[in-house]
């Protein structure tokens, strides 16, 4: 008679302990019950190394080129929390027949909040004496929900603000800012207010996306220094992500396999253009040879081929200074699978090379749509 494990799952044991009493033979081999269990057993460990090599290899597409692809693309936007909905399967009948496999479900935790979310741990640099340091502070201010930035900018003080969606604001932030001693320009939905004089500004007619320009260009003069500040707004997917849910979803991928069935959302489309756009944008920056300040409200997650064009040229602030996860998006929430706080983050601050960056911090609490990207850079010795 084989000896009893007293750390198998108590469904085991039950079963176990049945088999014994109901074979009446003195047999040496496992009853027909315990190779039931044990196929089982098998049939888990599958499922369950399956789950974890699919994750793996869903989250290494995702991060690197998850928008080349409209399928993949919508699920950039989702909560995270989604890509563990099998544990929901798993993790009971783990309970029942293997305890074990418990250990690969909670790697597989950490694979998506630890590793996928990419939460950052940095501390705080201090300036060096004399040196030229830029608080630059970032905002989508089109969809507040009547909850002003005001307070966020007095606690903060930054010396140089840039704010999106402000399409015929910018008069009222020219006399705003004015009043606390900035030089304030604005181009389009673009607002630029600076301690430093802003020597000229232009919008990027030529960069667009949804028939609209990207961005604009700012230059400042530093005490003799040219600072050249993009200030970026790449279109919202929403309009794209709120056909696809759904049957809509459906219809789209089966106007791709040529079914009539099928309809055209212009998914395709719409992710090339947005990839198009970061890449010349990215293209643009690097021709400069000033030091460069790029922020805004990039409307694409931190991963994926269209944010990669743009960190691979420059810095991205809260990668290398912030402390958490640094969500900005959506800033009010009833999702349950984020814990009804922001789950992306889009609105992000780049430096050249020609910067060091000390800190960067996400608005904590503001329920507006976007929160607020504050960074701390500080120009490096010639």
């Amino acid at each position: 008679m084989p000896e009893k494990n007293t750390h198998s799952p108590p469904i085991l044991r039950l079963l176990q302990t049945l088999a014994r009493s109901v074979d009446s033979q003195d047999s040496e081999g496992p009853s027909p019950l315990q190779r039931f269990v044990h196929f089982c057993q098998v049939l888990l460990w599958i499922a369950t190394g399956g789950y974890a090599l699919g994750l793996g290899v869903w989250l290494l597409w995702l991060e690197h080129a998850g928008d080349t692809w409209w399928c993949t693309w919508f699920f950039l936007y989702l909560p995270p929390a989604l890509f563990l909905f099998p544990l929901g399967l798993l993790v009971p009948l783990a309970l029942l027949l293997d305890w074990r496999q418990l250990t690969v479900h909670g790697l597989c935790v950490c694979a998506v909040f630890l590793l996928y979310d990419d939460p950052e741990w940095h501390i705080s640099r201090s300036p060096r004496d004399g040196s030229t340091v830029l608080r630059v502070l970032s905002n989508n201010i089109g969809q507040h929900g009547k909850h002003a930035l005001t307070p966020f900018v007095e606690q903060q003080d930054p010396d140089l603000i840039l704010l999106q969606e402000a399409l015929g604001k910018g008069p009222g932030y020219v006399k705003q800012y004015g009043e606390r001693g900035l030089h304030t320009e604005y181009e389009g939905e673009y607002v630029c207010a600076s301690r430093y004089p802003v020597v000229s500004s232009e919008l990027l007619a030529d960069i667009t996306c949804a028939g609209r320009a990207a961005a604009a260009r700012f230059v400042l003069n530093a005490q003799g220094q040219r600072l050249v500040v993009y200030n970026v707004h790449i279109a919202s997917p929403r309009n794209l992500l709120g056909k696809l849910r759904g049957r809509g979803f459906v219809a789209q991928l089966l106007h791709g396999f040529g079914i009539s069935a099928g309809r055209d959302y212009g998914a395709t489309a719409q992710v090339a253009e947005r990839l198009r756009t970061a890449e010349e944008l990215a293209e643009r920056i690097a021709q400069e040879t000033d030091p460069v300040i790029v922020a805004g409200d990039f409307n694409i997650p931190a991963r994926g081929r269209a944010y990669h064009f743009l960190a691979d040229e420059l810095t991205d602030a809260f990668e290398v200074r912030g402390r958490g996860y640094g969500f900005t998006f959506p800033g009010k929430t009833r999702n349950p699978l984020s814990l009804f706080g922001p789950w992306l983050r889009l609105d992000l601050v780049f430096a050249s090379d020609e910067w060091r960056v000390l800190n960067c911090i996400v608005e904590p609490d503001r329920p507006s749509q976007h929160r607020a990207v504050v960074a701390t850079i500080e120009l490096k010795e010639p």
